[in-house]
């Protein structure tokens, strides 16, 4: 029984193996479609032959394995489904920037100086459970970044090109939302070395942003109030 079932398990990695193996070559290789359909006839023949072979002793425990696998996909089906109904309830319950640029100075409380990471799976709109904080805590970082992790469909993302802001309404409440790319080559680094790279980005795109507010609003642009705030705002980052 334990090499039959070693068998219906190595020639169905065989099969997937195979599949997947198409998939590759006709979307990333770009291979000519008569030498996919070849290899599709040729490797498709002998893993038929193998898979009909051990299907022969299913009911001696055969059917072991299939079993195995049909009770691992129930499990991953319901953990899909159960992440896209969460993931389809942050994006109907998002706070729009409406909610933000309404709060103004009440914003918090207490503002405690330092910055705070959210992180989110949408990459626009405020999720919900911050509307929850602020109704709730009586203190909110000086500075908020929301941030969302995705995955691209490319086999890398460079280094100058892993995260992206924005700022989310006025300056004033140094709020900014986040998106580190990566592809399906790239590794995931630690926490505290992604946080350290997330935060130097940051401090670019403020410095980055900070000029451009001052080049377009000229002679009506308060010198004296910009450079302080920009002050601050460098030094809560030099503090982490």
């Amino acid at each position: 029984m334990c090499k039959l079932d070693a068998g219906i398990a190595v020639v169905g990695v065989m099969i997937v193996t195979s599949a997947f193996l198409t998939l590759v070559m006709l979307i990333i290789w770009q291979t000519h479609l008569f030498l996919v359909v070849i290899f599709v006839i040729v490797f498709g023949a002998i893993e038929f032959v193998f898979f009909s072979a051990v299907l022969f002793k299913f009911p001696q425990g055969g059917y072991l394995p299939l079993a195995f696998a049909a009770v691992l996909l129930f499990v991953m089906y319901v953990w899909h489904y159960v992440h896209v109904k969460r993931y389809a309830y942050e994006v109907e319950q998002k706070v729009s920037t409406e909610y933000i640029l309404s709060l103004g100075s009440s914003l918090a409380v207490t503002k405690v100086p330092r910055i705070g990471l959210l992180y989110t799976e949408l990459a626009q709109g405020v999720p919900a459970i911050f509307a929850h904080f602020v109704r709730n805590l009586p203190a909110i970082h000086s500075v908020l970044v929301f941030v969302c992790v995705r995955y691209l469909p490319v086999n890398t993302v460079p280094a100058g090109e892993r995260f992206l802001f924005r700022r989310i309404g006025p300056k004033e409440q140094k709020m900014y939302r986040c998106i580190a790319r990566y592809g399906y080559k790239d590794t995931r680094t630690g926490n505290v070395e992604f946080e350290n790279q997330l935060l130097e980005f940051l401090k670019e795109f403020i410095m980055v942003d900070y000029m451009y507010q001052v080049e377009n609003e000229g002679n009506n642009f308060d010198n004296g109030e910009s450079i302080v705030s920009g002050m601050i705002s460098m030094s809560m980052f030099n503090s982490v």
